[in-house]
């Protein structure tokens, strides 16, 4: 499944920006969204923590050295070779001319996308039932449904922001309850309890496959006390 995501805005640390990679995707594509104003967008370099030095991946100048003659770029993509998985950065210059250069407006930001296997496995569990989920996306609207589609009940599950212990609220007991939590934790690049991907109940099939008949340890502890 290819999962789309962006960071927030350079903010207070303009020129540079910050992102990471998630370690068990691919990079599928990066690109720079740059606000330029009245200047140009003119050079935009890449760090990694591999190379560990600034690769400059973009430079207006090599095109002409009259700004005026050219397009200002809006989107500069970024080649998956100058990007590592987990952390990289990137900073932003503006410039008139060739002579003219400085930082990067604090409203830039970077939009990224990732190629990621989205499955999940259960532990095993003593019912296999459902739940009606509420998930918190990442431009914090909300979606509510029943997973499986089939399911029934009033079981009530969240995923969101919110919910300070691992960002969900569900039924430990309930092999789909469970594997939907890993799924959905999947789905959150950035583990901040808001899935990147955003999808409705229409937009997107989860389905289960249930396999009966495993061996499995229910106990209870329990006290004889003999009075003499």
């Amino acid at each position: 499944m290819i999962i789309n995501s962006e960071t927030d805005e350079f903010g207070a640390s303009a020129p540079v920006g910050n992102f990471s990679l998630p370690f068990d995707a691919n990079p599928y594509e990066v690109k720079v969204i740059s606000y330029s104003g009245s200047k140009w967008t003119s050079n935009v370099e890449v760090y990694n923590e591999i190379a560990g030095s600034w690769e400059s991946i973009f430079n207006l100048s090599k095109y002409d050295t009259d700004y005026v003659k050219l397009g200002d770029p809006y989107v500069v993509n970024l080649p998956l070779s100058s990007v590592v998985r987990g952390n990289n950065s990137v900073r932003v210059f503006l410039g008139l001319n060739p002579s003219n250069s400085s930082s990067g407006s604090s409203h830039y930001k970077i939009i990224y996308s990732v190629i990621k296997n989205i499955s999940s496995f259960s532990p095993i569990s003593s019912s296999a039932n459902g739940c009606i989920w509420t998930i918190e996306f990442e431009d914090s609207t909300t979606s509510t449904m029943s997973i499986p589609s089939d399911y029934s009940g009033s079981e009530l599950c969240y995923y969101n922001s919110t919910i300070s212990y691992d960002h969900a609220i569900f039924n430990n007991n309930d092999a789909i309850d469970y594997a939907i939590f890993i799924l959905l934790s999947t789905l959150d690049l950035n583990s901040n309890g808001r899935v990147e991907t955003k999808f409705s109940e229409n937009d997107l099939t989860i389905n289960s496959v249930e396999v009966e008949g495993i061996p499995f340890v229910w106990e209870t502890e329990a006290q004889v006390r003999v009075w003499r």
